[in-house]
């Protein structure tokens, strides 16, 4: 689940501004924006598609096999 959960992160920041976020409200921001993804037509979800594969390509292309790992601490922790 934790995959889903970055892709819906990666979306709410795309489709809302970031502003609207002061509130440190995570779910209410997630869920704002399922509700978003939920009115869109098919077409509109296939564009928001390509923005996410285009992004996904972009990260990886610029940080290769670590374009998707977390960083570790400099000791060595999580």
């Amino acid at each position: 689940m934790a995959d889903r959960d970055c892709v819906l992160r990666f979306l709410a920041f795309y489709l809302d501004h970031w502003e609207n976020y002061a509130d440190n409200d995570v779910d209410g921001y997630l869920n704002f924006a399922m509700e978003r993804l939920n009115g869109m037509t098919d077409k509109e979800r296939e564009d928001v598609a390509l923005v996410f594969r285009k992004a996904m390509q972009s990260a990886a292309d610029i940080f290769g096999n670590l374009a998707f790992r977390k960083a570790l601490h400099p000791d060595g922790r999580r």
